[in-house]
Order: structure tokens, then C-alpha cells, then sequence
């Protein structure tokens, strides 16, 4: 008989629990990144900057510029009266897509490819 840990789960399902959790991206790519902004104000997060070019990291992207099929998705939530999204740029391509409301920010989708609004490259 295996002892159970914390007297609710095995060690052994602790262990897979674990696993999962060091190996699921929300936690190893996303979780980590988002509690860096509960620490700043919006004025900070807005100013924050990438690259050679110095381009916002965060920022509002009309609904027009996002591809069709974010668009459509944006109706099926009864979404489509929304101007413009609010993107939070966490690394490389993985973004983050939502409503920001003053201080409140509504997650919609992770980006994980930079698929919504793709860079238009020169």
C-alpha cells in the first residue's frame, strides 16, 4: 500500500501531477511571464520596449488587423462591438490577446505562434 502525501493524493501521483505542471506551457512559459505585471502599472507595461527598433512589446491592435478567423471567433462571443485588442507580447512569438477595461485585462486567446496578428515583415 502506498502512503498518500498530504493524507489526499499518492506520492506517486503527486510526482505525475508534478511532471505534467513543469512540462505544461501555461506554467513553464505563460504563468511565470504574467506575474511580472502584477508588480507594474499599465503607464510601465505599455512603455516597455524590444529589439534592435525599440517596438512596443504590448499594444493595442485594431480588430481590422487581426486575421479573419479571430474576427469571426470574436462574434461567436458576442465580442463584435470590441474596437481593438490589447496584445501582451511574453517572448518570441507567444502572445497574449484580450480586452483591456481601465486596470483589467480580460485574456481571450494565447498566441502561440504570432498567428493573430502576424509581424509584416519587409
Amino acid at each position: 500500500v502506498e502512503k498518500k502525501a498530504n493524507n489526499n493524493i499518492t506520492a506517486e501521483e503527486q510526482r505525475v501531477i508534478l511532471k505534467y505542471l513543469d512540462e505544461n506551457p501555461f506554467w513553464s512559459e505563460i504563468y511565470t511571464k504574467i506575474r511580472h505585471f502584477e508588480t507594474n502599472t499599465w503607464h510601465i507595461i505599455e512603455r516597455e520596449r524590444h529589439g534592435k527598433k525599440g517596438k512596443s512589446k504590448h499594444h493595442y491592435i485594431s480588430i481590422s488587423d487581426i486575421i479573419s478567423t479571430a474576427q469571426k471567433r470574436l462574434q461567436k462571443l458576442d465580442l463584435d462591438d470590441v474596437d481593438q485588442l490589447f496584445s501582451i507580447r511574453l517572448k518570441g512569438k507567444l502572445r497574449i490577446w484580450g480586452i483591456r477595461t481601465f486596470s483589467y485585462f480580460k485574456v481571450l486567446w494565447f498566441d502561440f505562434n504570432h498567428e493573430i496578428c502576424p509581424s509584416q515583415r519587409n
